[in-house]
């Protein structure tokens, strides 16, 4: 099972859920870019995404205790609930390409067009 997610919400490890969902179970994490994929700011405080040629969305990558993922996983399925659906995403890190696991709007076509993040950074619309 691939030990990593990829996170660029309320996951990211200086948001508010990191702690409580992933930190029990992350050994590492460094950031990352998802590309042909766009970012949603649904309502805040939550994000999602959708694959899309021409975009992309900053992150951060975050290693799971190998040991741990199926716990890690069940966490994050838990806290992410029925909007999401949780697929494998090709992601850029350090110079290179990873898979990981991310989680994508599972009615991509209910996101509202006015909501795209253009820069693909979610804690852009925080400020």
């Amino acid at each position: 099972m691939i030990p990593r997610l990829f996170v660029y919400g309320t996951l990211r490890p200086t948001a508010p859920a990191f702690v409580p969902v992933l930190a029990p179970y992350a050994v590492a994490h460094r950031p990352g870019v998802l590309r042909d994929h766009a970012l949603y700011a649904v309502g805040l405080p939550y994000p999602a995404i959708t694959p899309e040629a021409g975009y992309r969305v900053i992150g951060d990558l975050v290693e799971l205790d190998p040991g741990r993922v199926g716990e890690a996983l069940a966490a994050a399925d838990s806290f992410e609930g029925d909007g999401y659906r949780r697929t494998v995403v090709t992601v850029e890190a350090d110079g290179g390409t990873v898979e990981a696991w991310a989680y994508v709007a599972a009615d991509p076509w209910m996101l509202p067009s006015g909501a795209l993040v253009p820069s693909g950074d979610w804690f852009e619309c925080l400020d």
